[in-house]
């Protein structure tokens, strides 16, 4: 549903809304979304749903470029069923593969801190780097 209204309200504000908040702060990423849109047309609605930076602005983005209603609810819906087990499954067999180790608990224990520490390790990764990044841009301009 909110794809559908994200779309909607680019299909009625059309280009406008991109100079308007808060797409205005996001104007690197509007403008990525609007080339990826661009390139790969009704893929890209399908693809984006995988792409965090791009999710939430690729729909308002094919309704600016006037997609089709329909082509667009197609790929909305299809990347939709495609998603829920793609973000779904890694739990479930995580779930299902500590389940499996043991009754004990203590090879599950193991498991689950040894994932906790690669989960933080990505976290604390991922955060240096957004800030070297942020960083470089604020040097830049």
């Amino acid at each position: 549903m909110g794809d559908a209204i994200s779309y909607y309200i680019g299909r009625l504000l059309g280009p406008r809304i991109i100079h308007r908040w808060p797409l205005n702060k996001q104007r690197r990423a509007v403008a990525r979304a609007r080339h990826f849109f661009y390139r790969y047309g009704m893929l890209s609605i399908f693809a984006g749903r995988f792409l965090g930076p791009l999710r939430a602005i690729l729909p308002t983005v094919a309704g600016v470029m006037k997609m089709r209603h329909g082509r667009f609810q197609v790929a909305n819906i299809l990347s939709a069923i495609v998603w829920i087990p793609v973000m779904l499954l890694p739990g479930y067999l995580t779930g299902k593969s500590i389940g499996a180790l043991g009754s004990n608990g203590t090879n599950a224990g193991l498991v689950i801190s040894f994932v906790l520490s690669v989960v933080i390790a990505v976290w604390i990764t991922l955060t240096l780097i957004r800030k070297r990044k942020s960083r470089t841009i604020n040097e830049d301009v």
